[in-house]
């Protein structure tokens, strides 16, 4: 693959996403809100009896399924823009068009997910620290946090793959085969569920991963889920290759 043309591809989606982004100032005045509202409860009703912070990564469960509708939004984001034929004839082919959108999404999904752990991190440290609570209990949030990200990592890239292939088949001959992925999207979107009940919590809320009690098959999972991404990426290339309908 050439570099140079990726990289271009790249850009190019990072910079749709980025402007959409910065021309929307209410979604950073209604993050700002939240956020004030955050500090004010935990100075208020922060501690150990009163703030259960291992409940804020609950939003991790909802993860999978928005990364995934960012990567669906990134392809129908060419027929809704009327740009699907400038799209289609760039001298790119259907692969390279496609794994700029994945790498986009994915980029934007990791960005979104470390901001979000790094907020959670950070209200954690202030209620330790305001409280005059144990630093072990911010040590083991951020295990916890790590814990979470890992399962990300796992689940990101099929659920971007499903994404696209969702986007892609809904314009092709194969769209009477629709309600088999949206089943799958509402499978495989649940990992955090399925691990949780396969692995097991302890009680400080700990799924374990890294002090050698974890199953071996969340780890080895990592490298599968990838090759499983790949193969529900081909599928997308493939519909986009010979099944559109234009």
């Amino acid at each position: 693959m050439d570099i140079g043309q990726f990289s271009f591809l790249l850009r190019h989606e990072l910079r749709l996403v980025t402007r959409r982004w910065t021309l929307r100032s209410w979604y950073w005045m209604y993050l700002a809100g939240l956020t004030i509202l955050a500090l004010v409860a935990l100075t208020i009703w922060g501690g150990t009896d009163q703030f259960k912070s291992d409940y804020l990564l609950f939003a991790c469960f909802a993860f999978p399924f928005f990364f995934c509708m960012i990567a669906f939004r990134a392809l129908k984001r060419e027929w809704s823009d009327g740009t699907l034929g400038w799209w289609l004839t760039l001298p790119y082919s259907r692969s390279k068009l496609l794994l700029a959108k994945f790498a986009a999404s994915l980029a934007q999904s990791l960005a979104i997910a470390v901001l979000f752990f790094v907020a959670l991190a950070v209200f954690e440290a202030y209620d330790v620290l305001l409280h005059g609570l144990s630093i072990d209990l911010l040590r083991r949030f951020v295990t916890q946090e790590s814990e979470y990200f890992l399962l990300l990592l796992i689940s990101s890239p099929f659920m971007l793959a499903l994404g696209l292939m969702m986007a892609a088949m809904g314009k092709s001959k194969l769209k009477m085969l629709k309600p088999l992925v949206w089943i799958a999207f509402g499978l495989l979107g649940n990992l955090f569920n399925w691990v949780n009940g396969a692995v097991g919590s302890q009680t400080d809320g700990s799924l374990n991963l890294f002090d050698g009690h974890s199953a071996a098959w969340v780890w080895l999972s990592l490298p599968v889920a990838w090759i499983f991404a790949g193969l529900i990426f081909a599928g997308a290339v493939g519909i986009c290759k010979k099944h559109l309908v234009l």
